[in-house]
């Protein structure tokens, strides 16, 4: 009698199974729940490369996604499907696909940059204000108690910082742009913005698919460490095509992963290393 751990059981057996009939030609990008655009892209991004490899690849779409596909109506089409259009034989690969140099290379940015330029239906279009810059400050999610200990970090020190950068790099800072999910706390705590620039502010209720215009449309921009930003930036890049040092990005993305170490950056963007106080979470967001 073979020992009770050996014995196969119905999941493993269907498990089995079902590792034998998905291994049909094309494979689904498995979309989890709760994600955002910026997660959305990694996903299209993905799609695009292993089609560019004769693969065929396409991303589950989710209710998440819904809201953003009518901007970008080719990949609507052709790059996703509803659960129910799954067929049994479809390869399921799970994951966020997000590392550069690991899940993509400049090149396949490069081409899908250009093909999501090409259709997309936000109003993105090339900022003549060679002395503005948009800055772009993810908080909501990140500093609440569920995620702080992962992505909060000192935004004022990090800014102060980031600011002193762009500085360096080009044309005077005239004017600041802020763009945020909080923007009533910016008002509150960027109120110093001010000192040295003209500073504005979003609207108190802007879209995520205005604010992504935003800053896809700029040529000079300080991100916080939020996916949303850098495909913004991405798509920035692709605009004007030679402002990638104009991007000014946090070396920290999330604490769980990589030592905290961003792993989505382009090495052409400029990359703040070191911060006052460090990288640790604000005592306010410990929880």
């Amino acid at each position: 009698m073979a020992p009770v751990s050996s014995v196969p059981t119905l999941p493993h057996l269907r498990a089995r199974a079902l590792d034998i009939v998905r291994r049909g030609p094309r494979t689904v990008l498995w979309t989890e729940p709760r994600l955002g655009l910026g997660n959305f892209l990694y996903h299209w991004l993905q799609v695009s490369k292993l089609r560019e490899t004769g693969g065929s690849a396409v991303a589950l779409r989710s209710g998440e996604m819904d809201p953003w596909l009518p901007y970008f109506p080719e990949i609507e089409r052709d790059y996703t499907v509803a659960r129910d259009e799954v067929r049994i034989s479809d390869r399921r690969q799970p994951g966020f696909f997000q590392g550069w140099g690991i899940h993509y290379w400049p090149e396949h940015v490069e081409r899908f940059v250009d093909f999501a330029l090409r259709q997309t239906t936000l109003p993105v279009r090339p900022d003549p204000d060679a002395e503005q810059v948009v800055v772009n400050v993810r908080r909501g999610d990140y500093f609440e108690p569920e995620f702080a200990r992962r992505y909060a970090f000192d935004h004022e020190a990090y800014l102060h910082v980031a600011l002193e950068r762009t500085s360096r790099l080009g044309a005077p800072v005239r004017r600041i742009h802020v763009v945020s999910d909080d923007i009533a706390w910016c008002r509150t705590a960027l109120a110093w913005l001010g000192d040295d620039a003209e500073v504005t502010f979003a609207a108190d209720a802007p879209t995520p698919a205005d604010d992504f215009a935003t800053l896809a449309s700029a040529r000079r921009l300080i991100l916080t460490n939020s996916t949303f930003g850098y495909w913004a930036a991405h798509l920035s890049n692709g605009l004007y095509g030679d402002n990638h040092q104009h991007v000014v990005v946090p070396w920290f993305h999330d604490r769980a992963v990589w030592s905290g170490a961003s792993y989505h950056l382009n090495p052409a963007w400029t990359v703040v290393r070191d911060i006052p106080g460090g990288w640790d979470v604000p005592s306010s967001s410990r929880g």
